[in-house]
């Protein structure tokens, strides 16, 4: 069974926090760690994604809105996505054309994520 959490930044320091997402009774995106202090804190809502329970080529956690590099040379580049209940790696091909991969190849490598890094998805000639 898959290890349930999440990531998120704070709202403020944008850090990235890891744990329990919750939205808290007055509607504020949340992420709970018990090993912190406070153990609360809130998120900026487009910046949650969920552990897919996959590690990278060097052991690092996959987490929903990373990219992937696969292999340490390859050129292609792949967001995380969760489509239809399933973990996709999305790949953008040309204006009109995106691809959707089943992740289980273990080559491959986190490089960065959508939300510091959209560079990384534009589209390679």
């Amino acid at each position: 069974m898959r290890e349930i959490k999440f990531r998120g930044k704070r709202i403020g320091t944008k850090e990235w926090l890891y744990g329990y997402f919750y939205i808290n009774d007055k509607g504020k995106n949340m992420i709970h760690n018990p090993n912190a202090i406070p153990r609360h804190f809130r998120v900026i809502p487009e910046t949650v994604g969920a552990y897919t329970g996959l590690k990278d080529k060097n052991g690092a956690e996959i987490y929903e809105g990373d990219i992937l590099r696969n292999g340490e040379r390859g050129r292609k580049r792949y967001e995380v996505v969760w489509l239809d209940g399933c973990l996709y790696a999305k790949r953008k091909e040309s204006s009109n054309t995106t691809r959707y991969h089943i992740i289980g190849n273990k080559e491959y490598i986190v490089i960065g994520n959508i939300h510091e890094n959209p560079e990384l998805m534009e589209v390679q000639s």
